[in-house]
């Protein structure tokens, strides 16, 4: 090249600084990055991830209550990989975030498959003894008498009989608690 302002370098790397994003960051030693490979479900993720949040809704959010300990109305999955995979969890109006590792390395959507069969199996067989417990519950004063308890995606309106002076337009807490204990 001719041009007095082109020129061409060779760069030896002797590390890399990986930024994967908030808190996920470190050195790798240039031996380590030239050994890197891609992750073996790069090809598969998206395929992987559209089907769990088309399909599979429900194991999402059981997944996230059990491995992660969240509770959540609604979650989706955002990526996976050999290790495992990440959620996005929306509780309200809340929205969070959670890394849920694999029990072991997958490499094959076949066998990220399993796994996830394996964990949905797991979820559910613990759900029996915590899932009664795990939804928030939350009771707003709304006027005079009246509350109202949004137990997950539930709302109930409390009020007290017209004797009580409520407007009776709902059960009492008290009628609403025997209810409970006869369930």
């Amino acid at each position: 090249m001719d041009f007095d302002d082109f020129g061409f370098w060779r760069l030896d790397v002797l590390d890399v600084y990986f930024v994967g994003g908030f808190a996920a960051m470190d050195w790798v030693s240039a031996a380590d990055y030239t050994a890197s490979a891609a992750d073996p479900l790069a090809d598969a993720g998206a395929g992987i991830v559209a089907h769990m949040n088309g399909d599979h809704a429900d194991a999402l959010v059981a997944y996230a209550r059990h491995f992660a300990g969240e509770t959540a109305d609604e979650a989706t999955m955002v990526t996976v990989d050999r290790l495992g995979f990440k959620l996005r969890l929306r509780r309200g109006q809340r929205l969070s975030s959670v890394r849920i590792a694999f029990p072991r390395e997958v490499t094959t959507a076949t066998q990220s498959r399993e796994v996830l069969i394996d964990m949905l199996r797991q979820a559910r067989g613990a759900q029996g003894t915590e899932a009664t417990m795990a939804r928030e519950v939350t009771v707003r004063w709304l006027s005079g008498m009246q509350t109202e308890a949004e137990v997950g995606p539930h709302r109930v309106r409390l009020d007290a009989a017209v004797e009580g002076g409520g407007g009776d337009t709902g059960p009492s807490p008290g009628e609403l608690l025997l209810s409970a204990l006869g369930a």
